[in-house]
């Protein structure tokens, strides 16, 4: 199984699956098998950092495009739950990296 973009285009790929195996590589204590489109809808499409929409119907590579962010990174201990991750646009969630909100 791929995980990832190069799967992310793929009629297989199945982002909650792949989340939820990446978190468990992370060594998260907490995980929440949910969808991305819940945390989209639930945060308006609207990136939690820059307060800009994003843009679902752009290139997954695209600045504004969509993208689920943990606000404690599983790098710094934090759960993959609802609780803990926002909508965000890939230019913010790109120069975040590893770092708390």
């Amino acid at each position: 199984m791929q995980f990832g973009p190069a799967a992310a285009h793929t009629g297989s790929y199945d982002w909650s699956t792949d989340a939820v195996k990446r978190a468990e590589l992370a060594g998260a204590s907490v995980i929440d098998r949910f969808d991305r489109l819940q945390v989209f809808e639930r945060d308006g499409w609207v990136c939690y950092r820059c307060e800009q929409p994003t843009d679902p119907d752009v290139s997954p590579f695209d600045p504004t495009s969509p993208t689920v962010d943990h606000v404690v990174p599983l790098s710094k201990d934090g759960e993959h739950t609802l609780a803990n991750v926002r909508c965000c646009c890939l230019g913010c969630n790109s120069s975040k990296q590893d770092h708390a909100a």
